[in-house]
């Protein structure tokens, strides 16, 4: 049932998506060759080894960011809420060619047309994240600040896999 309401969500929000045929099985495999490649302070690596995976589910966004050759996209977004109100700005994207949290140099310097128009693509899939993370860390009205998200070209991975950091005011707080 709730693979349909997501469903039905992502069709209102013009957002396609498909179950990929990947299997857990498919997954785990894909995901232990993944980190291989990745030091193992790397939140991706750490995350694959507590056995996180993505959804299984394949959006378009995923299809583009293959298309133009890039594996992670991160985004700070703005965040203010007030009452029932809230207000997102996505800003300050920067797209990877390779899954490295922590390297500059797989960073994409020079964005092209294709890429410009990625970056329009990866706004939705951020706003949703931004207010999953909002809802499920319960952050309190009237409160604004900053999220620091991820997002993956690979339905076996998981979508963020960082630590999110919420930046309220002039404290900081990381969610666990």
């Amino acid at each position: 049932m709730g693979k349909i309401i997501l469903m039905i969500f992502c069709s209102i929000l013009g957002v396609n998506a498909q179950y990929s045929n990947n299997t857990k099985e498919v997954c785990n495999q894909r995901n232990q060759q993944t980190i291989k490649t990745l030091k193992t302070d790397d939140p991706l690596y750490l995350a694959v080894k507590r056995d996180e995976t993505g959804s299984g589910i394949f959006y378009s966004w995923m299809n583009r960011m293959q298309s133009a050759k890039v594996k992670q996209a991160t985004a700070v977004v703005d965040f203010e809420l007030r009452g029932q109100e809230v207000k997102l700005n996505v800003r300050e994207i920067t797209l990877y060619t390779r899954y490295d949290y922590f390297g500059s140099e797989s960073q994409i310097k020079n964005v092209g047309n294709d890429k410009q128009s990625l970056y329009e693509d990866l706004k939705m899939p951020f706003f949703s994240e931004a207010l999953r993370i909002i809802e499920d860390f319960k952050i309190k009205n009237n409160s604004c600040g900053k999220l620091y998200l991820n997002l993956l070209d690979d339905a076996c991975l998981p979508i963020t896999y960082n630590t999110s950091t919420v930046e309220l005011g002039c404290s900081k707080v990381v969610l666990e």
